[in-house]
């Protein structure tokens, strides 16, 4: 599975992909979380 998270506050075009980096990890888990109990990137906007 392709994972990917990107940083937009430090800039408009975030191009890094940072979800491998281990600093990461717990962004990435509960994201994944969220989107695992059926709350997709839909409900999630706000």
């Amino acid at each position: 599975m392709g994972r990917e998270l990107y940083d937009h506050e430090r800039g408009d075009v975030a191009s890094a992909n940072l979800a491998e980096l281990p600093e990461q990890a717990g962004v990435v888990r509960e994201l994944s979380e969220m989107l695992d109990k059926g709350k997709g990137w839909r409900r999630l906007q706000g």
